[in-house]
């Protein structure tokens, strides 16, 4: 098994593994500290803690899976996951994350870790001197894919803040919080975004303030990354080219499906490769919002909300309606006032609420339920103007 920190140590015993303020561990020390834990806990509560990793790495040493828990989820919640049987050569079982309803164990083998690491190395590429920022739990594949990286590259996690980073994995929310933080640090060479859209405004607008984002898609079910964009690629549309070795494509209906060792598998995301063979996210296909016949995508309707100085973000969801089926409705963030939108009439929300802040999944995604729930009952604000 090559996740394993034994033969990490064994090959590189000085090089540091983990950072976090002013502690670290070489391979040598952490796999000192995983031979210490006699009985690692198989329900691993997973924290970007040193003391978390370590038990994950004790458990994959030997050979025996993990399941990952989300931190942030209540005693209730935690109960009520599922945990299932795995096959030989589990390394973990991740959750979905439950934007419909229960979440869902996926059960991933050691060689898909293993294969999407190296599909990543093969787009990314590693310096000697690179460290990982680990911001997000590791019971999502972001999270866990930088651990797993790192582990197989003899590279560095770095926990906690930021620091002298060379490469960053974020989600939409977190990297707008980074930007409002303050500049970049000076060595980072690269930010993955991925766990949900990144809305146009808020790709220019890290750019703009010198942070390298490249836009990635992904998903459980095939530990993490499908498409990157290249560092050559930086600032154009898209999620950029299935990365080596991933087989995808665009169904009749609009779907991207990826090849797994069991046949084609249906993501749920509607999307569209361009003709450099970039992949474009179109959204979920269950979000897809029919107003009067017509076809809305909310990340479209999203996208134009955010382009405003006004608003700071956005969720659009369609909400039943007698006359048209759905209408389109908008939960907001931002300063309360008009709006005008460049989109043809049946695309502008005609329902809006303006919150303190959106609600959240666990993942760091909008919770697109709950939104859809406040505005069923709301009362329709807009015109047909698309003045708010």
């Amino acid at each position: 098994m090559t996740l394993s920190i034994e033969r990490a140590a064994g090959e590189a015993p000085e090089r540091t593994f983990l950072l976090a303020g002013n502690t670290s561990w070489t391979f040598e020390e952490t796999a000192a500290a995983v031979r210490a834990i006699e009985a690692p806990v198989t329900r691993l509560v997973a924290e970007p803690t040193a003391e978390a990793i370590f038990t994950l790495l004790a458990l994959w040493q030997r050979g025996r899976p993990a399941v990952l828990i989300h931190p942030r989820l209540t005693a209730r919640e935690r109960a009520a996951l599922a945990t299932p049987e795995v096959a030989p050569g589990t390394a973990v079982v991740v959750y979905t994350s439950g934007s419909t309803g229960q979440p869902r164990p996926i059960a991933l083998p050691f060689a898909t870790l293993e294969a999407a690491a190296a599909a990543s190395a093969a787009n990314l590429g590693w310096r000697d001197d690179d460290a990982w920022l680990l911001s997000l739990p590791f019971a999502h594949v972001g999270g866990l894919s930088v651990i797993t990286r790192c582990l197989l590259a003899r590279r560095t996690v770095v926990l906690g803040e930021r620091g002298d980073v060379t490469l960053m994995s974020l989600v939409p929310t977190t990297l707008a919080r980074a930007i409002a933080a303050g500049p970049p640090p000076a060595r980072l060479r690269a930010v993955l975004v991925g766990g949900a859209a990144c809305p146009p405004a808020l790709q220019q607008r890290a750019l703009a303030a010198g942070w390298p984002v490249l836009l990635s898609y992904g998903m459980t079910e095939t530990a993490a990354q499908v498409a990157t964009q290249r560092p050559c690629d930086l600032g154009r549309a898209g999620c950029g080219p299935p990365l080596p070795g991933v087989d995808l494509r665009i169904s009749a209906h609009g779907h991207i499906e990826i090849r797994l060792a069991d046949g084609w598998f249906d993501s749920g995301d509607l999307g569209r490769l361009d003709h450099d063979g970039h992949l474009h996210v179109l959204g979920r296909a269950r979000d897809l919002i029919i107003s009067g016949g017509e076809n809305v995508s909310p990340l479209e309707v999203e996208a134009a909300l955010l382009a405003h100085p006004g608003v700071a973000a956005a969720c659009v969801v369609g909400v039943p309606d007698d006359t048209w089926g759905e209408l389109v409705a908008a939960a907001l963030v931002g300063s309360p006032g008009p709006l005008t939108l460049d989109l043809a009439p049946f695309k502008r929300p005609r329902r809006i609420a303006w919150l303190p802040a959106l609600p959240l999944l666990p993942s760091g995604k909008p919770d697109r339920a709950r939104v859809q729930a406040m505005l069923a009952n709301a009362a329709a604000t807009a015109s047909g103007t698309g003045t708010f």
